[in-house]
């Protein structure tokens, strides 16, 4: 699976769309989730695992007010039921700060 990112000039355009790739036929196909599915907000440089039948997505970065904006949040996605959770926005401080770039 692959998550959102950034294209456009000066990485202007931050995505929140996801893509599956079967390895067998090498054909790349977009996921597109149910209106519920309250996606995480467009990003990149972010950290994204898969574990225990689940994906989770930590931190990026995005634009706010025209600037680069470092993210903390932590989300979980389901991919049987197609549903995005937020676990944690990060504004508690109760993990890791704000960063992005990391592995």
């Amino acid at each position: 699976l692959v998550f959102g990112g950034c294209n456009g000039a000066m990485a202007s355009n931050y995505r929140s769309d996801m893509w599956s790739l079967d390895t067998q036929t090498r054909v790349w196909t977009r996921i597109v989730l149910p209106a519920h599915a309250d996606a995480p907000s467009g990003r990149a440089q972010h950290s994204m695992v898969q574990y225990g039948g689940q994906v989770y997505v930590f931190g990026g970065n995005n634009k706010k007010g025209g600037k680069r904006h470092l993210l903390s949040d932590l989300h979980s996605y389901d991919p049987l039921r197609q549903q995005w959770t937020l676990l944690s926005s990060g504004s508690a401080g109760d993990g890791p700060t704000r960063r992005s770039g990391h592995s």
